[in-house]
């Protein structure tokens, strides 16, 4: 260690030798670190394909048209016939209504949406699981799913 660390290398190769539990210490915090840091990569990297088909699967339209930048207002809603004029737009194939409203639930508010079922399904790719598309859609408008 002479030749390649110099008297730093010497110094470090005696006190491993006079300290191995020192030393074994050392190198197990710094494998614990290492571990977090791969799990972690490996955590991030599952939630990033998860959001990625998700988003691939239901929001794949090719335009929102909102009342507000987060895509839903407590105070403004469109009415039907805006929808409507839209769906009459030359090159426009399919339009789905849909509505967003905060609920109180468990001391905190949770999202619920509203949305036609047959041209969400009609356009989300694989959206259900556990469950076919056929069983879910005969399911719906008779109240026996949601």
């Amino acid at each position: 260690m002479d030749w390649m660390g110099g008297a730093e290398g010497s110094l470090a190769v005696d006190a491993m030798v006079q300290c191995p539990r020192r030393s074994s210490a050392t190198v197990g915090a710094l494998m614990v670190g290492l571990m977090f840091v791969f799990s972690t990569a490996g955590y991030i990297q599952s939630y990033r394909q998860m959001v990625d088909r998700w988003m691939k699967q239901s929001l794949n339209a090719d335009i929102f048209v909102a009342t507000s930048t987060t895509m839903r207002s407590t105070t403004y809603h469109f009415n039907e016939q805006l929808g409507q004029q839209i769906a009459v737009i030359p090159g426009v194939k399919r339009l789905e209504n849909v509505r967003f409203t905060s609920v109180p639930y468990d001391g905190d508010s949770a999202a619920l949406i509203a949305i036609e079922m047959d041209g969400f399904m009609a356009r989300a790719i694989d959206a259900v699981e556990g469950e076919s598309e056929k069983t879910l859609l005969d399911a719906l408008p008779k109240g026996k799913a949601c």
